[in-house]
């Protein structure tokens, strides 16, 4: 069963994976290049795969999906497409 509780065409998303907790709010890695940078964000609706993104993020942000403990503020990483 699915129940659709509410839509939003045009809200920016990422995927849940990419957020985690900071404080009392979320954060994701964002990529600049080939280095991450710690960006705190703004939520809406939650789903299981997505997040709604109300602040934070821009159009074509690329985020680190899964980041593992070695991801952290400033590190270089190797970008899979």
């Amino acid at each position: 069963t699915h129940i659709t509780v509410e839509r939003r065409e045009d809200a920016r998303r990422a995927p849940t994976s990419a957020l985690f907790r900071t404080g009392q709010g979320w954060s994701t890695y964002v990529l600049e290049g080939v280095i991450v940078r710690l960006r705190a964000v703004e939520t809406g609706l939650w789903s299981r795969d997505v997040v709604e993104i109300v602040s934070g993020l821009e159009e074509g942000d690329r985020v680190v999906v899964y980041p593992g403990e070695r991801v952290v503020d400033g590190v270089e990483v190797t970008v899979r497409d």
